[in-house]
């Protein structure tokens, strides 16, 4: 039974934890135990663990449990702000700011607030994004639209939406 779940799991595209695989051994269908875990998720997992199950079993549980009318009464509610969100004393704006930058610690800041370092940022966050992507196994394959526009053969890319026109 074993190799027939860890043959479903390897069809689907994704991984089970060691310890998920013992939990479902001994479930009476592994099998439909799993596929009804995954079709509840809206995108496949890649690894799926024994708290994922374990979770979708408690919601199927609840789900199906008889549901007794409550007696819902109303009551009133005053809401008073916490502590920490009162105001006291004055406003900002009427008062001398007290924070000044004395020097960057990290010793690293090159930023001036300009469009060049604002572009440079979001280029290097745009890296790190497609780097994680690149990781996943189903955008492996993954080219630069240089090398897509020359190829002869169906190509993934990863790319980020500036603007939606319909």
């Amino acid at each position: 039974m074993r190799e027939e779940l860890l043959a479903f799991v390897s069809e689907r595209g994704t991984l089970l934890e060691p310890d998920a695989v013992e939990f479902l051994l001994v479930q009476r269908d592994p099998i439909a135990e799993l596929d009804g875990f995954l079709r509840s998720c809206p995108e496949t997992p890649f690894v799926v663990t024994l708290d994922d199950i374990r979770h979708a079993g408690e919601i199927a549980r609840q789900a199906l449990r008889p549901r007794t009318p409550l007696d819902f009464r109303p009551v009133a509610v005053v809401a008073t702000p916490s502590a920490s969100f009162r105001r006291l004393g004055e406003k900002a704006a009427d008062g001398h700011p007290d924070v000044r930058i004395l020097r960057d610690i990290t010793g690293r800041s090159t930023c001036e607030g300009t469009l060049e370092d604002f572009t440079r940022y979001f280029r290097h966050r745009f890296q790190v994004l497609r780097g994680m992507l690149r990781q996943r196994r189903e955008l492996a394959g993954a080219q630069d639209i240089a090398k897509a526009r020359r190829s002869t053969r169906e190509v993934r890319i990863i790319g980020m939406v500036a603007d939606i026109r319909t």
